[in-house]
């Protein structure tokens, strides 16, 4: 057989070929692209909160109040974060307090485990706030915040929050509140978060009656709640 004859049913065969070949390379599953990771997350927390110290009308241990509190942060760029928070009180005797402050940090990561969150942030609290100005007694005052949290990652879905911080005083009354909490935050997936943490707070008024006259124990509070994010 001469070469021109070899050459047709080669020829042939891979015209044939080409198509099957075609087919298969198309039929090859792509490598699935990840799902973009959220940025915004929508919290509520719930808890009761009793008096740290005697103070002369209560015992400690007392009830003092029931907040829930929800809050929508955003997480930007360059490891930026923001958010808005609302809180409303639910005290004795049928009084009400509010709460409503914006607040923008930056996150460090220190470590593959460990992220350190310095923040500040600004606010208004109005209806019975127990805030000393000149003779109001509930005043509703402006304040600033100056926060500090660290977060430690122990497993990829459990979070110890280490520690909490806040500085808290009015811009022209003297409200000054520190608080402390430690807790834990379960991420079931990306998404969803269980969580619960303590927290412990002072308290010092513009008066001259004590205990408030100076930096002394406020709130215990024992808190849970969950995140969405998307």
């Amino acid at each position: 057989m001469t070469s021109s004859s070899w050459a047709i049913p080669i020829l042939a065969a891979t015209l044939l070929a080409a198509p099957a070949t075609a087919a298969d390379m198309s039929s090859e599953k792509k490598p699935e692209e990840k799902a973009p990771k959220p940025t915004w997350t929508f919290g509520l927390e719930l808890s009761p909160e009793l008096y740290a110290i005697d103070n002369g009308s209560h015992r400690a241990g007392d009830f003092n109040n029931f907040y829930y509190k929800v809050s929508l942060s955003h997480t930007f760029a360059e490891n930026f974060v923001g958010g808005v928070y609302f809180q409303h009180s639910f005290k004795i005797n049928d009084q009400i307090q509010y709460y409503a402050d914006a607040r923008l940090g930056y996150k460090f990561k220190l470590s593959d485990s460990f992220t350190l969150t310095p923040g500040i942030g600004a606010g208004y609290t109005w209806r019975d706030t127990g805030v000393i100005k000149g003779s109001n007694n509930n005043a509703d005052i402006a304040y600033y915040l100056i926060t500090l949290a660290g977060d430690l990652k122990v497993t990829p879905k459990l979070t110890w929050n280490m520690f909490d911080l806040r500085y808290r005083n009015g811009f022209d009354a003297v409200w000054v509140t520190p608080k402390v909490a430690t807790g834990l935050t379960y991420n079931f997936d990306s998404y969803n978060a269980l969580f619960a943490n303590v927290g412990y707070a002072w308290k010092k008024l513009d008066t001259n009656s004590p205990p408030y006259n100076a930096l002394s124990g406020d709130k215990i509070n024992i808190a849970a709640g969950f995140k969405r994010s998307f």
